[in-house]
């Protein structure tokens, strides 16, 4: 697979606890600029774009960017209105359902249809091999149960239209969001597995090169051919440093707190540094079990 341009995809990955029990990933948010592009299409204006497409794939993309700014768009319009409204109601349900919903679905959901780089960014004081090796379970487990989920949903489609139209829809954004993190975890794994061989083939070329057993220009020139995925790690001190100013505060109040447990004053100021979304990363912390 070629790419036209390099695309990154950057995660953020913040222990909650020092023991490594709790974990938050999340993609940096794609800039507001292009959502609201996808937005204010018109429906004349997406059939141009998607004609436009070849692969059937693109333009499902295409058509789920389009869907998905209109429906952020209504349910501002639902959030925005009077307290005791049956919109406003409607809103506090739909907000409800949304909490329940696994953070590590929100998490595959949100990784790029197209990217050649994964920018994993990490706390100093973690390992970069215990991050991807987190990360690689998420990846591997989420596309089997999400893809699960995305035929139960469609095949309740039928039965939910002859319901009330809030249970239909509501049935019909989970078949989008099932989709879009099978789609999503399948992507991750992809790029962590074939970067993982390239990395082999790497060492496999040194090893040979120290023992005089190849030619290293054909063999890096056979291997540069095609447009390969890159997975690169950058440990933050900044990050680590955020954990242990929060473990000293709280020792200096003098509250039992889990061993360099993140507070979420620190946390706050984390998510508005890098662009990360707070609710999200908390609904980490409230989880019994991680995916």
């Amino acid at each position: 697979m070629t790419f036209s341009k390099q695309i990154t995809c950057r995660i953020f990955t913040i222990p909650l606890e020092h023991t490594g029990r709790r974990w938050a990933f999340q993609v940096q948010s794609v800039p507001e600029s292009v959502t609201e592009a996808a937005g204010q299409t018109s429906l004349s204006e997406l059939a141009t774009k998607i004609q436009g497409k070849e692969k059937f794939n693109d333009r499902l993309q295409l058509l789920s960017a389009w869907g998905t700014a209109k429906a952020k768009a209504q349910w501002a319009d639902l959030e925005g209105a009077p307290p005791k409204s049956l919109k406003k109601r409607l809103a506090n349900l739909g907000n409800y359902l949304l909490s329940k919903i696994h953070p590590a679905e929100n998490f595959l959901k949100s990784i790029p249809p197209e990217f050649t780089t994964l920018h994993v960014v990490h706390p100093a004081d973690v390992h970069s091999t215990l991050v991807r090796r987190r990360i690689r379970l998420i990846a591997k487990r989420g596309p089997n149960i999400h893809r699960w989920w995305t035929y139960a949903s469609i095949s309740a489609l039928p039965v939910t239209f002859l319901l009330p139209s809030p249970v239909f829809f509501y049935n019909l954004f989970r078949v989008h969001a099932n989709w879009s993190s099978w789609k999503g975890g399948s992507r991750l794994l992809a790029h962590l597995e074939q970067s993982s061989a390239i990395l082999r083939t790497s060492s496999q070329i040194k090893a040979k090169e120290l023992k005089g057993l190849s030619h290293p220009e054909k063999e890096k020139g056979n291997a540069g051919q095609t447009s390969m995925p890159v997975l690169r790690f950058e440990s933050s001190k900044e990050l680590s440093s955020k954990i242990i100013a929060s473990k000293e505060k709280k020792r200096k109040a003098g509250d039992k707190v889990p061993s360099k447990q993140i507070i979420d004053e620190q946390l706050e100021i984390i998510c508005k540094r890098h662009g990360l979304d707070l609710p999200s990363i908390l609904r980490w912390r409230n989880i019994s079990v991680q995916a």
